[in-house]
């Protein structure tokens, strides 16, 4: 599992993926090493097999709200904005305070053409972190949509 760690932050993804699928033959229930394999696919651009190993992470441990938002990114990169959604406000459920959660779901409410939602949205990251300068203007171009 280490190793893995190692390999990614060294960018090399696909000999991280080896080293995650050994870990996972010797402890195939951890949670983290699909989480990671899952990242490391990203990583590589293998968006379906990341969405494999996220929902086995999620079945391991079912209210990690990062293992949440990385499949939603993931599910918004494969243009599934509905599921990107719906994975966002479970990670938003388990990670109230976290003002990256409420824009990250802010963005694909947009998307989906729910403007009071995502204002909503923006207004709670700002008021989490008032020094968010993209939420700012990313809820000022929302308001100028709106006229």
């Amino acid at each position: 599992f280490l190793n893995g760690l190692n390999l990614c932050q060294a960018e090399k993804y696909t000999d991280a993926i080896v080293a995650f699928n050994q870990a996972l033959i010797l402890s195939p229930l951890h949670a983290e090493s699909y989480y990671n394999r899952g990242m490391a696919r990203v990583m590589l651009g293998e968006y379906y097999k990341a969405l494999l190993d996220f929902d086995e992470a999620l079945n391991l441990s079912p209210n990690n709200a990062q293992i949440y938002g990385e499949r939603a990114v993931t599910k918004f990169h494969l243009q599934d904005h509905r599921g990107a959604l719906e994975d966002f406000n479970f990670a938003v459920k388990f990670d109230l305070n976290n003002p990256y959660r409420y824009s990250s779901r802010a963005y694909v409410r947009a998307i989906l053409g729910d403007i009071p939602g995502a204002m909503q949205d923006y207004q709670k990251a700002i008021a989490i972190d008032p020094n968010d300068a993209i939420a700012y203007n990313n809820l000022g171009l929302l308001e100028e949509q709106l006229g």
